[in-house]
């Protein structure tokens, strides 16, 4: 069960890139997520960001998060999954500051990436990032 004081990340941050100067506004990517569809496949042309909470925790107050979010860049081709990633990274790393649905974006730090990382099942071109994300409820 999810703790009611502390605030879901990836709903935030998954609105956050989809906004006018996120990934989405940008037309870089077709869709983000959290999950990917059954039976995903880039190479088919769709470009698509997935991102999702792999770990964290609050703090000694309790409200305030610290998640280490993943993000999966896909696409067609190695070198538009890299432009995939790059823009991503940098689209979430904007999102530091804002209140998005409630939730206040305090701090967003790269931790490794972009990484090459092909989808280990399917062989699909993929980048991946990791960041460290502070985050409140407001």
């Amino acid at each position: 069960m999810t703790d009611p004081l502390l605030p879901d990340v990836e709903k935030a941050l998954v609105a956050g890139l989809k906004v006018d100067g996120g990934v989405i506004g940008a037309g870089i990517a077709t869709k983000v997520s959290t999950e990917l569809p059954k039976g995903f496949d880039s190479t088919h042309g769709e470009k698509r960001i997935q991102l999702f909470r792999s770990t964290g925790g609050d703090v000694a107050s309790g409200v305030i998060d610290r998640a280490i979010i993943q993000i999966n860049a896909f696409g067609a081709t190695k070198g538009e999954a890299f432009l995939i990633s790059a823009v991503a990274d940098s689209a979430l790393k904007s999102l530091e500051g804002t209140l998005i649905d409630r939730v206040s974006i305090s701090g967003v730090d790269r931790i490794a990436g972009p990484g090459w990382s092909p989808d280990p099942e399917t062989d699909i071109p993929r980048y991946v990032s990791t960041f460290n994300v502070v985050t409140r409820l407001r």
